[in-house]
């Protein structure tokens, strides 16, 4: 297993991992779009393999392995004349690639340290926006009031059976009279739903616990 030691092989093999994971996405997105058709929850099966197989990527990447481009050892060439011998002598990985360059060109060596500062940043915004969004839907479900009442339960309970959860599900009611119902928790499932359900009719409960129970019985939260 070869760990990136230095911020050349770093970028690189952010680089190489990019580039995998763009591919992997794209072809998650023409099938997706091709079962268009198809269910959602197929439609969500797709998407979520493609979604986990990004994030296996970095790691299979240093486990599995490496696959030599002669493409990419060609291309070495282009970057300066002690590339185009590297070339001709075997096929350099990427890393050793940006290595070379870094060595000929401190500006290539800044670059990848910028590169690899702008990648960090893009990481945390998405990070503290992702944690965030989390503790917004744990404070809205702390100031949201459990709902107990028999009909509802028993609906949920059934509509559990159908769609074989065997995780207890929570309801709760928020103040909110026109929010959206929503779900979220993966080992503690909970659904909360507007103020004003509980007034519903039988029929609309039904309609929208199944909605929010199959989501939580393919753990699409």
């Amino acid at each position: 297993m070869n760990l990136p030691g230095s911020s050349e092989v770093s970028l690189a093999f952010l680089m190489e991992c990019s580039a995998k994971t763009t591919i992997l996405l794209a072809f998650t997105w023409v099938i997706a779009r091709a079962v268009r058709h198809r269910s959602s929850a197929f439609r969500h099966l797709a998407w979520a393999a493609g979604i986990l197989g990004s994030l296996t990527l970095p790691l299979l990447s240093l486990l599995l392995p490496a696959w030599h481009s002669a493409a990419l050892g060609n291309a070495a060439g282009l970057l300066g004349p002690a590339h185009a011998v590297a070339a001709d002598s075997g096929s350099p990985t990427l890393p050793a690639m940006i290595v070379d360059a870094g060595a000929a060109s401190p500006l290539l060596g800044k670059f990848a340290n910028v590169a690899l500062l702008v990648w960090t940043a893009g990481f945390l915004f998405f990070a503290i926006r992702l944690v965030a969004g989390l503790a917004r839907l744990r404070r809205i479900s702390a100031l949201a009031k459990p709902l107990l009442e028999d009909s509802w339960m028993r609906t949920a309970l059934e509509l559990s059976k159908s769609f074989k959860i065997a995780r207890p599900v929570r309801l709760r009611l928020c103040d909110d009279p026109a929010a959206m119902p929503l779900t979220w928790g993966f080992l503690q499932p909970l659904v909360v739903l507007p103020s004003a359900a509980a007034d519903w009719q039988e029929e609309r409960r039904r309609i929208v616990l199944s909605h929010e129970l199959a989501h939580i019985a393919r753990n699409d939260w």
